[in-house]
């Protein structure tokens, strides 16, 4: 039997509460093994912890951050450090020295980590990347 993944939801407002709903819980590869947030009431049916307990807890694998976007590169740091797989709502950073931070963090930890850009492969950018390389667009 193929053990499933582990991972760590934190943030649980509309964008943590809507994937951890219609993706993560249904996805049969994936265990849902903590969910934070600081907003007591987004957690009351489920586990209250803090983002750090979430990072440290060696049974996960990865962690998603939901947060609000002032605080996604410092949990993300936070859990490449701890060896876990990230993968980020968009919104990454406010500052060039903020995405420094990210790529010489992982290039030290060398932990995976995405973006979570959700718009990317949609018919409309796929129709203007196939414009583009044609040269129908500069």
């Amino acid at each position: 039997m193929e053990s499933k993944i582990k991972v760590g939801v934190i943030g649980l407002g509309g964008r943590g509460s809507s994937m951890l709903k219609s993706v993560l819980l249904k996805n049969t590869e994936i265990e849902v093994a903590a969910v934070c947030d600081v907003y007591r009431d987004r957690v009351e049916e489920t586990a209250t912890l803090d983002y750090r307990e979430v990072t440290k807890n060696a049974a996960i694998e990865a962690v998603f951050v939901f947060t609000d976007w002032s605080t996604h590169i410092g949990i993300a740091m936070d859990a490449m450090e701890r060896g876990k797989a990230v993968a980020m709502e968009v919104g990454c950073a406010y500052s060039v020295r903020e995405c420094w931070d990210l790529v010489r963090t992982y290039e030290r930890t060398k932990s995976p980590f995405m973006m979570l850009e959700n718009c990317c492969f949609d018919k409309d950018e796929l129709m203007v990347t196939n414009m583009v390389r044609r040269g129908k667009l500069g």
